[in-house]
């Protein structure tokens, strides 16, 4: 049986993106592929999106679940390459271009012609971030750490699809659960991703959708870890605008680090049980997006800065430039979907059922 509230929580995400990458570019404590004048709004939003990506991967895993109750290893592995690896080796080749080449036109200020850089785009990898240019999988970084997640936990995944674990089931105990995940912060990540965090995500994702009990136990104490989530950000503002980011293994550095992995993780469980209570219900703009999605999720970085490059320099004001690149990058998205989704290549390319 779908559960429509979890379909509701994807298309949150996906339309989340377009806001907080906006964002970035007027953020004051990150470089960013375009950018702004610095805004306190932005800056604000962006640092307390901690449980934005965590929550993309947490659904991820959710999906896993319901596709292997379905599929054979064999056709879950086949499902996974068309799905993301061909979406992902298309998705670089032709739209990340684009978006390097006006990053790279706004922070140096000069051109190539396409010959050179593309060159530079395929073969400089000396910042992943690929803030001025160089190679990067940009938001396709989601996509690439999904597909190698989803290869190496199948035999883990296969093997919990029977297990009850009785930890999640218990509203104290399942808070616990950030005690492993700061651990785990502590392995070395590429680009400031630790693919690892991901990966335990993606299983907690994939034993909570096994388990209906462990759902409705979080939706009976959603209030609870409401008020846990406002408590930990609280504690986060005030790290932030005292002392700093606490990181590494000093004392505050594993205290701060405990606290910002539970109130990632507290705020996961209060999005699934509000969600569990009030979004499960289907309308046609849930089943249009649950299609649609995937390719707003290839694509809407790269309308976001080409429209900021030409954005921020035709107006000062930043209501209006927030507002025109989110609107204009999300219609173009649609845009794209639509033209796609018609011709049968484009949708073995980039994925679209």
């Amino acid at each position: 049986m779908r559960k429509n509230y979890i379909d509701w929580l994807k298309a949150i995400c996906i339309l989340y993106l377009l806001p907080f990458h906006t964002a970035r570019i007027f953020n004051a404590n990150e470089a960013n592929y375009i950018q702004g004048k610095p805004n306190v709004f932005c800056t604000a939003l962006v640092d307390s999106s901690l449980w934005f990506m965590p929550l993309m991967f947490l659904l991820a895993g959710m999906s896993c679940y319901f596709s292997l109750k379905k599929r054979s290893n064999k056709e879950y592995l086949k499902e996974r390459f068309l799905r993301l690896f061909i979406p992902l080796v298309f998705g670089i080749i032709i739209f990340l271009p684009p978006e390097g080449y006006f990053a790279y036109k706004s922070h140096s200020g000069s051109t190539l012609d396409s010959i050179a850089y593309l060159k530079r785009f395929f073969f400089d990898f000396s910042d992943l971030n690929g803030y001025h240019g160089s190679f990067t999988p940009g938001s396709l970084w989601f996509i690439l750490y999904l597909f190698i997640i989803s290869l190496i936990t199948l035999p883990i995944m296969r093997k919990l699809s029977t297990f009850k674990s009785k930890l999640l089931k218990t509203p104290f105990k399942i808070l616990l659960i950030c005690i492993p995940i700061t651990v785990v912060s502590a392995v070395p990540s590429i680009a400031n991703k630790n693919i690892f965090i991901y990966g335990i995500f993606v299983i907690l994702g994939f034993l909570i959708a096994s388990d209906d009990n462990i759902f409705d136990m979080i939706e009976s104490h959603k209030i609870f870890y409401l008020m846990c989530s406002i408590i930990g950000y609280i504690i986060i503002f005030i790290e932030i605008t005292s002392i700093g980011w606490q990181t590494g293994f000093t004392l505050l550095g594993i205290i701060f680090s405990l606290i910002y992995y539970f109130t990632i993780w507290v705020s996961l469980l209060t999005f699934l049980g509000f969600g569990k209570k009030y979004l499960n219900f289907r309308i046609d703009f849930l089943s249009y997006f649950s299609h649609a999605s995937f390719t707003i999720y290839i694509v809407h970085q790269t309308y976001i800065v080409i429209f900021a490059y030409f954005i921020l320099k035709l107006t000062n004001i930043f209501a209006l430039q927030y507002i025109i690149i989110i609107c204009l990058s999300l219609a173009a998205s649609l845009i794209t979907y639509e033209v796609l989704k018609r011709f049968n290549v484009f949708r073995f390319m980039f994925g679209i059922k």
